[in-house]
């Protein structure tokens, strides 16, 4: 069977402009507005911290509702540095 070779275009370093389907809507205006503010959907998801965040939370709530985690630490992540990039991932991968 022979497998075909992935081509990588470099679409992603388009701008908004030349982007086919363009946004129509500011984005901080959808970001501030009361309707998406977090305390309309209370009950949808646990507001935690990592450290809050072990085995036996997950032993004894499991992972029924969404998670959101405002303060990443206790988590153990290890995030990449501000000026990493896609084509960063892209050279890597």
């Amino acid at each position: 069977r022979e497998r075909t070779r992935k081509l990588y275009t470099d679409d992603w370093t388009l701008g908004d402009e030349e982007i086919e389907g363009k946004r129509t809507f500011q984005l901080d205006e959808k970001i501030e507005c009361d309707r998406y503010n977090l305390s309309n959907f209370s009950g949808l998801f646990r507001e935690m911290n990592g450290a809050e965040f072990n085995l036996g939370y997950l032993q004894k709530h499991g992972l029924s509702i969404p998670l959101l985690f405002r303060d990443k630490s206790g988590l153990g992540l290890r995030v990449p540095s501000s000026n990493f990039s896609v084509n960063d991932v892209r050279t890597c991968v």
